[in-house]
């Protein structure tokens, strides 16, 4: 592992936003990190269709003492947005953070600490943050927190959520985001999926911690399902991209046993708020893999500005 001194002078932390005025409170915290010897460029992209928040990070910049550099980049499409990150960094080491986020003081020394030569990314959690008078079930279940997951000891994929992003390795060096999912969602999930396949290293590192406050209008049972849903069809997407019928037969067979396990799990946990919401929720990721290897289009989440 590396340490923040002669072999890291510099990173860039990239954040694309679209019509949140929540980017203040993220650049804030960008502002407090602990971090020791390394300069850190933050680097906004404005995916809107005009430069609206040109004026508000500049002023925030200056406020909390930042190196900043804003782009407007307008297509509404999330994908334009971060290629437009990938192709401005400077620096070998890139960290995304989304707009609505805040980092934790020790976020990119915890990410640096995880850090060889070998690693394409490094992932942190994502906690989520409940409002007084959210449901109860939605804080029991905390089901708007992620982080990556392992299979088999390996993480095969990831989210540009809180990751920091190797841009001198071979298997980052070139590589885009498919404009055909900005709107959708799940580009991020398939740019790593990617990078694994050729053999780039994912990382993650448990205490490079993000903290996201669940906005009201993402805390319902319908908005969760909706995401859900969505992720699945972006795993349904990888297995058809292989182009085996045989592949996207079994994934369909699967994704339906699996969604049936669920409902069973549903049924069975009815007495508990949380337990039976959280079953359905894994149904509906599954629903989705079985909808777009039917050949379901995506679901468009972004670019609404909300």
């Amino acid at each position: 592992m590396i340490s923040p001194g002669p072999l890291l002078t510099s990173l860039t932390v990239a954040i694309c936003t679209f019509r949140r005025p929540s980017i203040v409170v993220a650049l804030r915290s960008l502002a407090r990190q602990s971090l020791v010897g390394v300069a850190v460029t933050v680097l906004v992209v404005d995916n809107d269709d005009s430069p609206s928040a040109g004026g508000m990070v500049a002023e925030a910049a200056r406020l909390f003492g930042l190196t900043c550099r804003y782009l407007h980049v307008p297509g509404r499409n999330i994908s334009i947005a971060r290629n437009a990150c990938l192709e401005a960094c400077h620096d070998d080491w890139l960290a995304f953070l989304d707009d609505d986020e805040i980092a934790s003081s020790n976020w990119l020394k915890a990410l640096l600490a995880r850090v060889t030569p070998m690693v394409a990314a490094v992932f942190g959690p994502v906690r989520a943050t409940y409002l007084p008078g959210q449901p109860d079930w939605m804080v029991q279940g905390d089901f708007h927190s992620f982080n990556v997951v392992r299979v088999h000891g390996r993480i095969l994929t990831g989210y540009t959520s809180n990751v920091l992003i190797n841009m001198a390795h071979p298997a980052i060096r070139g590589r885009r985001f498919d404009l055909a999912l900005g709107r959708s969602g799940g580009e991020d999930t398939q740019f790593f999926k990617a990078v694994h396949d050729v053999g780039g290293q994912l990382e993650t590192s448990p205490d490079a911690v993000v903290e996201e406050i669940v906005v009201p209008e993402r805390a319902s049972f319908v908005w969760l399902l909706r995401r859900r849903f969505r992720s699945g069809q972006t795993h349904g997407a990888m297995i058809a991209r292989q182009g085996s019928s045989r592949l996207r037969v079994r994934g369909i067979l699967s994704a339906t046993a699996k969604a049936f396990v669920c409902l069973a799990g549903a049924i069975v946990t009815f007495p508990s708020p949380a337990g039976w919401r959280g079953w359905i929720l894994r149904g509906g990721l599954h629903a989705g893999v079985i909808a777009r290897l039917l050949g379901r289009r995506e679901i468009e989440l972004y670019g609404a500005g909300t």
